[in-house]
């Protein structure tokens, strides 16, 4: 349930966007779904890996990052 409240409210967001929202994948299951919603609001949107380098992020000119989980962040104690 919470996912789908982020997925809405960060598409909200992204419909004032111009440019490029880039999505750096740490192994979350819903990363692709969320990408998927992005461009259904006509905002272009990448999906690259945690392994991702400075250069590359420098060189795409995103507009917004957004960091995606792994399955693991969930269950891990605080």
């Amino acid at each position: 349930m919470m996912q789908r409240f982020f997925c809405v409210l960060f598409i909200l967001f992204a419909q004032h966007c111009l440019g490029t929202i880039l999505i750096i994948d740490y192994g979350s299951p819903i990363t692709h779904y969320i990408q998927y919603f992005i461009q259904r609001v006509h905002v272009d949107c990448v999906v690259r890996s945690y392994t991702i380098s400075e250069d590359e992020i420098v060189a795409l000119h995103p507009e917004g990052v957004l960091l995606s989980g792994g399955p693991q962040a969930v269950y891990k104690p605080n």
